[in-house]
């Protein structure tokens, strides 16, 4: 398993993992932002088995980045 930034070669894949949500359009704009964008205020990333993409999640950048890269692997 891996969890790293996302990419823009991941973008089809998070959206096929919204597919199912309630607000998919809002929350695909933001992983997009997130993903191709480095001025933007969230970070995206994804969490791989081999080439499947089997979750994302967005973090905003205010929060304290050295917490989680010292509490997950990121």
């Amino acid at each position: 398993m891996e969890v790293r930034r996302a990419s823009s070669g991941d973008i089809e894949r998070i959206r096929d993992l919204l597919e199912v949500t309630e607000d998919r359009e809002a929350l695909m704009e933001k992983f997009y932002e997130a993903t191709i964008n480095p001025d933007s205020p969230n970070l995206s990333f994804v969490c791989k088995i081999y080439d499947d993409v089997i979750g994302a999640f967005l973090l905003a950048k205010d929060v304290n980045l050295d917490y989680y890269k010292s509490h997950f692997h990121i």
